[in-house]
């Protein structure tokens, strides 16, 4: 995969520098700094795919995080409010006012 990421910068490298440029510094550098040239282009590459291997665990990892978020959500939403209200609505009385005199579910006689 950097080796593509490699070509495209060469050929935009190509089409931003003009070709004497090229020319003229093929011919009057020596065989040290073409082989400096060579050596970090070959660093560049590897900087390329360590920045590559390191992308697609950073994605893997956001996308697990979306999941953990949309399913804590969920969650949420789906199981912990509906008894966090009914729980609310009993301590707080939400429901209609108390009234010691209603028998409240007993049906008892009492003598």
């Amino acid at each position: 995969m950097s080796v593509l990421y490699l070509a495209v910068f060469g050929l935009l490298t190509a089409l931003l520098t003009s070709r004497p440029d090229w020319v003229s510094f093929v011919r009057r550098t020596s065989r040290l700094t073409k082989l400096a040239v060579v050596v970090n282009s070959l660093t560049v590459l590897l900087l390329v795919q360590n920045l590559i291997g390191v992308w697609k665990q950073r994605a893997q990892i956001l996308a697990g995080l979306f999941v953990v978020f949309y399913l804590a959500a969920w969650a949420l939403c789906r199981l912990l409010w509906p008894q966090y209200l009914r729980a609310a609505s009993i301590i707080v009385g939400a429901g209609p006012p108390f009234d010691p005199t209603d028998p409240q579910g007993r049906d008892v006689q009492s003598e």
